[in-house]
């Protein structure tokens, strides 16, 4: 959807240690039946960092899906609405941030 690619950013940014971990089983070819905590982790920090763009970063995150939306073929337009969002959901302590 528009609005996960929009938010993209800042999934990564927080929750990037759920994401490591995740992609380094991935890269070992761990059966992915061995790797539902892992999954489980990836899916529960993007869940609650998207619950909180859409709470407290809502501007932002607006920014970006209309900024990806007049520039489909060129992110790099967006650079710092995106970094925009990215800031917010740090100062937010969302995801694994929080911590």
């Amino acid at each position: 959807s528009k609005e996960l690619n929009a938010a993209s950013g800042a999934f990564n940014v927080c929750c990037a240690e759920a994401y490591a971990k995740f992609a380094d089983l991935k890269r070992q070819r761990i059966h992915p039946g061995k790797m539902t905590k892992e999954r489980d982790a990836v899916e529960s920090c993007s869940a609650d960092v998207y619950k909180g763009i859409q709470s407290l970063c809502s501007d932002q995150l607006d920014a970006v899906k209309a900024c990806l939306s007049d520039n489909p073929d060129s992110w790099a337009k967006c650079a710092a609405a995106r970094r925009d969002l990215d800031v917010c959901s740090v100062r937010n302590g969302l995801g694994e941030i929080k911590k």
